[in-house]
């Protein structure tokens, strides 16, 4: 017999087995030149027949072939003779094959005709699952990214962190750079500091098509970097992008509308993954602030655990989460010496009586101020130059790091429980006026102006039937400042 497809060669690997029902308790015998596997190996393929199914016919495989005994049937076991002498290289490839199972010679009970089984093909090797990784580019070539959805669908996909390859992520030019720097191919440390400089450039500047979720993107980086001794965390906080951070990058091209872009998840993931915050990663966030100086970014960026963490009582108050008190600052048009913030403090008694403060930061004329009321301490009270005592409500405005100096002239007013801004005067007043003789500056220089209320007032906002506090526990607060240095009287007056 010959195999197919291979035209005068050595007759093909295929053995008539005729077993003898007498003789069940022996052993089928090895088909010359192959190679014997464990019997309990899992087929290979599903069988396919040219005729019905044969329930007496069961795994033929690539292996020496097992037949099961039908009843009332007669064989005998005698090898070809042509395969005795047969080499294991003399054999035709498996994927050339064709197992032929004979039907039954004339005499021998048997109503199946023959099957013709093809011998399985070699299974694929299929590329494990590729982890995200520092190493250095290889020649596969990638998959081109898929587009961005419209903005109305969520254009990431649920693909886990573990799909993500590092390196084919990386740019051609930091692709060229770390290849040149280690020729052998091994990456140290250094290299895979620069790679991961580079590929956090990349998402910056979004010259990569990021399908998965910030948040496991920079899970990936953090598995990566710990594969080199890195810490993401460090790195996040180091001047790697242009003389700045890559938190800094991500506040200035973050636009209006948190949470709705990739590039607003990004900077929520560089928080989380870079906290706790160095005094001088704070100090790069503030200028970020300022040189994209949206009301609503700042305020979003403010409410962060990283931004703002907190600790202590404020943790339990909170249930762990920052207040989101409305703040709208209005910058007036004929007067850029002028502005007019309205606050609405949420929880503002619990606030005063168990946390002893209120700090609202906001953005006005290209500066960052913080409007703060405490109750002082005999600390306080000390340092203070008009005589106060330890308990009263101090108010206090000044600059936050990063902001030019001005002069400032403000009223601070408590606006009623129905929201009208009516000054009451007298040891009541609801009032305050917040000016210094000098003009104020940020720190570490820092110069503010405060004052603070008589002890009347205080008791009628924590009372229960006050006349400012709202029913949900609210207060609302009318600031308008001016940044002249003239003494044009009080504002509000």
């Amino acid at each position: 017999m010959t195999a197919p497809g291979t035209p005068g060669a050595p007759h093909a690997a295929v053995v008539m087995v005729l077993i003898n029902v007498k003789h069940l308790s022996k052993d089928l015998p090895m088909i010359p030149g192959r190679p014997h596997e464990l019997e309990d190996s899992p087929p290979a393929y599903e069988p396919v027949a040219s005729t019905t199914y044969d329930p007496y016919i069961q795994h033929v495989a690539s292996e020496p072939t097992q037949l099961v005994q039908k009843p009332d049937t007669h064989f005998s076991a005698e090898p070809a003779p042509a395969d005795v002498d047969r080499k294991p290289e003399d054999t035709a490839p498996p994927s050339t094959q064709s197992l032929q199972v004979p039907g039954p010679s004339r005499g021998q009970h048997s109503s199946e005709s023959d099957v013709s089984v093809p011998l399985p093909q070699p299974p694929p090797i299929r590329p494990a699952r590729s982890e995200l990784s520092l190493s250095y580019p290889s020649s596969t070539k990638r998959r081109p990214h898929a587009r961005r959805r419209a903005s109305g669908s969520d254009y990431r996909s649920s693909r886990p962190h573990s799909m993500l390859r590092l390196s084919s992520a990386l740019s051609d030019k930091s692709k060229e750079r770390t290849a040149s720097k280690s020729p052998s191919g091994t990456v140290t440390p250094l290299d895979a500091s620069e790679i991961m400089s580079g590929f956090l450039r990349d998402l910056l500047t979004r010259q990569l098509v990021v399908e998965q979720s910030a948040e496991v993107v920079l899970k990936g980086c953090t598995d990566a970097c710990r594969e080199y001794g890195l810490s993401l965390a460090a790195l996040l906080q180091e001047p790697i992008v242009e003389s700045h951070t890559p938190i800094y990058w991500a506040v200035v091209k973050c636009g209006p509308g948190p949470q709705t872009s990739f590039i607003h998840e990004l900077l929520s993931a560089f928080l989380t993954c870079a906290a706790p915050l160095t005094e001088a990663t704070l100090s790069d966030i503030r200028h970020a602030c300022l040189e994209n100086p949206i009301q609503e970014l700042f305020q979003w960026i403010r409410r962060l655990p990283a931004i703002t963490p907190l600790i202590g009582a404020a943790e339990v108050l909170f249930s762990g989460e920052v207040p989101e008190d409305d703040v709208v600052v209005e910058e007036l048009s004929g007067d850029k010496d002028m502005f007019v913030g309205h606050f609405r403090i949420l929880m503002f008694q619990k606030r005063m009586r168990v946390l002893k403060h209120v700090d609202i930061e906001f953005i006005a004329r290209g500066r960052l101020w913080c409007l703060k009321v405490y109750v002082a301490t005999a600390e306080d009270a000390r340092k203070m130059r008009h005589g106060i005592r330890p308990g009263a409500w101090v108010v206090t405005l000044s600059l936050l790091e990063g902001s030019q100096p001005t002069w400032v002239d403000s009223g601070f007013i408590v606006c009623n429980n129905d929201g009208t801004a009516t000054q009451i005067e007298g040891n009541h007043a609801n009032w305050l006026r917040l000016k210094h003789n000098h003009q104020l500056t940020a720190p570490p220089h820092s110069v503010s102006a405060s004052s603070f209320f008589k002890d009347a007032f205080a008791v009628d906002c924590l009372s229960s039937g006050s006349p400012y506090v709202q029913s949900d526990g609210s207060l609302s607060i009318r600031l308008e400042a001016s940044l002249r240095k003239e003494d044009t009287g009080c504002i509000i007056c």
